[in-house]
């Protein structure tokens, strides 16, 4: 009778402590996910010297965006394969950056094993690999955003040779998550890019939310983060 009681109170611990440290995760994944979902507008305009500097000599590129909207890249005749019709936020909104920088480098452009993970994971992963920037270049003024849709139209149709690169071989497959959002009946979408390939088609349809997808990736999208108001000894605010 001592035996059972005993294995039954380990059996009450055991599950009790698994409650508490699932619990513990799912609080911890969200506070990191409200923080991503922040840092996408925690943004300056334009890089300063240092900032290029160091980043050059990190292998990135800095690249400046113009100011048209999807729409309007349609009109004045950039080659789309498809552009889905996903209301005035996807056509008409034009991006909010001036100054990016990507790593041209397929292998560096996408976030490391980001595919597979659904839109909060993925949004989380790029927050998370924008902290081991900063901390390895100790430069606490640069993030890392997931895009809009727009931003990597800008990117893809005004630089086609840095991106030519990133579509071929074994990365030819890959499309790219964005955070734009697109609405369908009652389901939520976002906005995903087939990156450009040799044709010069760019193809802009939807992805699911919920779930992962072996294709789909999120980028290294670099951009000038707002000053901390005080460092101190931490990088990574």
């Amino acid at each position: 009778m001592a035996g059972k009681i005993e294995r039954l109170t380990r059996e009450i611990f055991r599950f009790g402590y698994e409650v508490a440290a699932n619990g513990f995760s799912e609080r911890v994944t969200t506070e990191r996910f409200f923080k991503a979902v922040k840092e996408q507008s925690n943004i300056r305009s334009r890089f300063d010297k240092e900032e290029k500097n160091i980043l050059a000599g990190d292998g990135a590129l800095i690249l400046e965006l113009g100011c048209e909207t999807l729409r309007q890249l349609r009109v004045n005749g950039k080659p789309f394969l498809h552009l889905t019709d996903g209301g005035e936020k996807l056509l008409d909104t034009p991006t909010k950056l001036t100054e990016v920088a990507i790593y041209p480098q397929p292998s560096r452009f996408f976030v490391q094993n980001s595919n597979w993970k659904n839109f909060d994971r993925q949004i989380c992963m790029v927050y998370e690999d924008g902290m081991l920037l900063r901390r390895r270049l100790r430069l606490p003024t640069v993030t890392q955003i997931m895009p809009e849709a727009v931003d990597l139209a800008q990117i893809i149709f005004k630089y086609p040779e840095v991106v030519k690169s990133l579509s071929a071989g074994q990365y030819g497959d890959r499309e790219i998550r964005t955070v734009t959002p697109v609405k369908t009946g009652s389901d939520v979408y976002t906005a995903r890019v087939k990156i450009l390939d040799e044709s010069g088609l760019l193809d802009i349809t939807v992805c699911d939310v919920k779930h992962g997808n072996p294709y789909i990736w999120v980028p290294r999208i670099i951009v000038p983060r707002r000053h901390p108001v005080n460092v101190g000894n931490s990088l990574i605010l």
